[in-house]
Parts: C-alpha cells; structure tokens; sequence
C-alpha cells in the first residue's frame, strides 16, 4: 500500500497483488453515501457522520503500509488521521502499470466549471480534451492545466465519458477528482442563470442612462432626476392608466438601483 497525502486528497495504492480489492470495493460502496467511481479509481467524498468510518479505513489502510508495525507515535499517521476530511481515492491497479500511467487531476471551479491538470504527455492530454470541448476549453498559463466549462448536458455527458476511460491516444490513464461531484453540477440552469443576471445587470444600466463606467455619484444623480421626473404623484389626477404606468415606471427605476448597487458590493 501507498498512501499519498496532498493538499486535496488522501491517495491510497495497493500495490499489485497486496491485497483483494473486491472486498475493499464492497466495503467502500456499502459504508460510504457519497462515492465516485471513475475509470482507475474510486473516490470517496467528505460526509460530516462518516468521520469514524474514514478514521477506521485511513487506520487500516496505514497498517497495510507500516507492515504493522506501531502507529501511535507516527507523525505521518497523526497527520493522515486529522486529514480525513480530505476526499479518499483509492487508485485500482490496471495491469501492472499503475507506476507508467499519465495521471489527470481535476479540480471542480464551481458547479459549471473543471480544472484540468495531467502530469505527463500533456500535449496529447490537452489535445484530445480540445476536440472534444472546442471552445468550452480554456489553456491556463500553465502548459499541463487547463479549463473547461460544462455549458451543457451533453459537455456533462462527454466528461462522464472521459471519466471512464482507461486509456487516451493509446496512454493508460487514471483519474483523481478533487471534490467532483455530478450531483452539484447543473450546468444548463448555472449557465442560463449566469446569462440572465448579465443580461439584467446590462438592461439595469440603461434604465439608469449609465455604463459599468459610471461613478457611483453619477449613477445616483441620474437615479433622482429620473425619480422625479415619473413619480406617480405628478399624474396623481389623471386617468388611472397613466398612474399605473408611472408607477410602474417608478418601481422599474428603484429596482435597477438596487441591482446595480448590490452587484457593485459584489464585484
């Protein structure tokens, strides 16, 4: 057994023949709600009530690799032990190439975007991710990471696929996914509502006469003079159609200056 232990994720290896993974796998599907299964990996999420069951599987997956010997005074396993809340992937050996495998990491942005980051052969890696997303793929300045942003259920589709290969271009992968979860991805509804709050925001500008350039003095004198000029009281005597409409008009106004001050906080 090796057990990596980064920033993100605590990484167990069995090493080939060590031990009998379909026990382990068993275990892990029965003992665990919120687990991943990938194409050389399975993952297993932070769960608040699960504490104890992650304690007991990092404790026995420490005594695979001290060989039993004592793990109280170990510094390594203290620190694996207060780490558990970190996600647990157990990598599936493939054909005793675990070792030569090209190792992509992705990391969840937020519920519509992915980060993506391979340790070697990254020019086929990123290669291949860019006919498959086109121009839903974004390179970094980091040559073996790059973006992508899931717009679409059938984006969400192709990633589960990807997922579940276990080879790219002829080279044997396997995959860790920091916090990845399908279930917190919703990117049609993400992505439309990501359009309709520019386009609200946009449509707010020009019922307030500004741009994403105006001063907060000018947008609030603008605000004003266009308070006074349709407030309901100016028609408060004529037909009740031209009131509603002023009123209307009025709370129109009111609500763009709020949005738009409350996207300034924001941003």
């Amino acid at each position: 057994m090796i057990i990596t232990l980064e920033k993100n994720a605590i990484i167990l290896t069995p090493k080939n023949n060590s031990i009998n993974l379909k026990p382990l796998l068993h275990y892990i599907d029965y003992s665990f709600q919120r687990v991943n299964h990938f194409s050389n990996s399975v993952v297993i999420l932070n769960e608040i009530s699960e504490e104890i069951k992650k304690k007991y599987l990092l404790k026995w997956a420490y005594k695979i690799y001290e060989k039993g010997n004592p793990y109280k005074d170990s510094m390594f396993f203290q620190r694996l032990i207060t780490s558990y809340y970190l996600p647990i992937h157990v990598i599936i050996p493939n054909n005793n190439s675990v070792s030569k495998m090209a190792t992509i990491t992705i990391d969840q942005i937020n519920s519509y975007e992915i980060s993506v980051s391979c340790n070697q052969h990254q020019d086929k890696i990123t290669q291949y991710f860019k006919l498959i997303f086109k121009d839903s793929m974004t390179l970094t300045s980091n040559k073996s990471t790059f973006n992508i942003t899931v717009k679409t259920k059938v984006h969400l589709s192709l990633l589960k696929s990807i997922l579940s290969r276990r080879e790219i271009l002829n080279i044997p992968v396997t995959f860790i996914a920091h916090g990845l979860s399908f279930k917190r991805m919703h990117p049609e509804d993400t992505y439309t509502a990501e359009y309709l709050y520019k386009e609200k925001l946009q449509k707010s500008y020009m019922i307030l006469s500004i741009s994403d350039d105006s001063t907060a003095m000018e947008m609030k004198k603008n605000y004003r003079n266009m308070l006074k000029k349709y407030h309901p009281d100016i028609v408060y005597n004529q037909n009740d159609d031209l009131v509603k409409l002023y009123t209307r008009r009025f709370q129109v106004i009111q609500n763009a200056y709020e949005f738009v001050k409350e996207h300034r906080k924001i941003a």
